[in-house]
């Protein structure tokens, strides 16, 4: 087609955008009419690979923004499914400044070697977050970030495969350190280290920041032990998040009589607002694979007597198993822990917002008195039982100060397998109609009010 066009109309000439008094574009089509304030905005908030598109390959009209400074303060989602290592260091050197002003990354490299790393790193000098995903994060990387200086305003740290001296060591030179993630087992050697070096960074930098956040994310978690202390060497925390919070093999042991008590005392975390415990892992050495009901109430009695001030606060046991050999002589799957008794036995829940259970029995009779909690305002039950309808329905329909005397949501799923399938096959219709009914949903008890409202959002 372009052969049998006049010479003189094979060229094409596009113009390049201008800003005019009134702040607009010329020369972007219907995007013209748009404040160049408005549009810098919505490209802001796009995905990094869809504004390098739009920057690169759409047309000449969007290539003037590569030069925008404050459009690549960011580099969220550079993965290694559209970006090799070699593709980031071209990316580095293609952003304005060559990385200098960038203040977030998030990268994930799968074959990038220690020297890649630390030529990548060392063009950061005034990060504020950074998540390093990567099989080759060594201590070699860290000790290059160390001697870059471009740790001192890094707030947001998540380092999943690194924890214990090579992190610690980073957070010696981190005084503005307010949220830390990893997904390795954090036992009590690694919170006495990183108490430590938040110490020694504090000092010496005289700073005022203090770590609020700490995530243990999947495949890791916490040690019982440690958790025990983490009031005593972190009390200023204000959220925490353990994917898996493991245990010594006893806990799972059944009590033997009335004197055998399964109590278990936290030091206080008086400021945390946000605690989760997403499972409770299982020994191997273990002589169950089900937690006791009387060991559940018993860490819940010291939870919350430990945490004053929780606002949202989840915990699960996790999936019930069995071993080979219990397979083998035929045993039947263990019971879920079931609470016994209703949670006014505990401690006073004045500023609990949500509460969210899973994989635990519960009843009408965990919420009835003496329970009180009159900021309580969602209650989400995943996969607790027969009767978890019942205690939602209950908790909905209390209108005599025990909760919040507003607007109140709940959701409950039995967790039975037919449960399990009906949402499978039904649940993205039934959130698109935006209707929690079918016929098979009904006959397995899934209660959810109101009923255009999602616990999973």
């Amino acid at each position: 087609v372009m052969g049998l066009l006049p010479s003189n109309k094979r060229m094409l000439e596009v113009k390049r955008p201008r800003v005019e008094e009134d702040g607009t574009h010329k020369g972007l089509g219907c995007f013209s009419r748009m404040p160049c304030t408005i549009l810098l905005d919505i490209l802001m908030s796009l995905p990094l690979l869809l504004r390098l598109t739009l920057c690169i390959g759409v047309c000449k009209g969007f290539r003037v923004f590569k030069n925008e400074r404050t459009l690549w303060k960011s580099l969220m989602g550079v993965h290694h499914t559209w970006c090799s290592p070699g593709g980031l260091k071209r990316l580095i050197e293609w952003v304005p400044s060559g990385g200098l002003e960038v203040r977030h990354i998030d990268i994930s490299m799968q074959n990038m070697h220690s020297r890649d790393w630390i030529d990548v790193l060392k063009r950061f000098e005034k990060l504020e977050t950074m998540y390093l995903r990567g099989r080759k994060v060594t201590d070699l990387v860290i000790t290059s970030l160390i001697k870059s200086n471009a740790l001192h305003h890094v707030s947001h740290l998540n380092l999943p495969n690194c924890v214990g001296q090579g992190v610690c060591m980073l957070m010696r030179f981190t005084p503005s350190l307010r949220s830390f993630t990893t997904s390795r087992v954090v036992e009590d050697e690694d919170l006495q280290l990183m108490v430590l070096s938040l110490a020694l960074a504090r000092g010496d930098w005289a700073s005022n920041n203090l770590l609020e956040d700490l995530h243990c994310e999947q495949p890791g978690g916490m040690n019982l032990s440690t958790l025990k202390q983490l009031g005593m060497g972190l009390p200023e925390l204000k959220s925490v998040k353990i994917a898996n919070l493991e245990p010594k093999a006893s806990l799972f042991r059944p009590l033997r009589g009335p004197h055998d008590h399964s109590t278990h005392t936290f030091w206080e975390m008086s400021r945390i607002e946000t605690f989760h415990i997403g499972g409770i892992s299982v020994p191997q050495s273990a002589p169950y694979t089900a937690l006791p009901s009387e060991t559940l109430m018993g860490l819940l009695d010291g939870l919350f007597a430990a945490l004053p001030m929780v606002q949202d606060f989840s915990i699960g046991t996790g999936v019930v198993w069995l071993k080979r050999r219990e397979k083998v002589q035929c045993h039947k799957l263990p019971p879920l822990p079931e609470l016994s008794k209703s949670l006014g036995s505990f401690t006073t829940l004045q500023h609990l917002h949500k509460l969210t259970l899973s994989d635990i029995l519960v009843s009408r009779e965990a919420f009835a008195a003496p329970f009180k909690a009159p900021r309580l305002r969602t209650v989400v039950l995943l996969q607790c039982g027969p009767r978890a309808r019942e205690a939602a329905r209950y908790f909905i329909q209390k209108i005599d100060g025990t909760f919040f005397e507003g607007h109140r949501r709940a959701y409950a799923s039995c967790g039975c397998s037919e449960c399990q399938k009906a949402w499978e096959k039904k649940g993205q219709e039934i959130v698109d109609k935006k209707a929690w009914h079918c016929s098979v949903v009904q006959k397995h008890p899934v209660f959810v009010y109101p009923k255009t409202w999602s616990p999973y959002g």
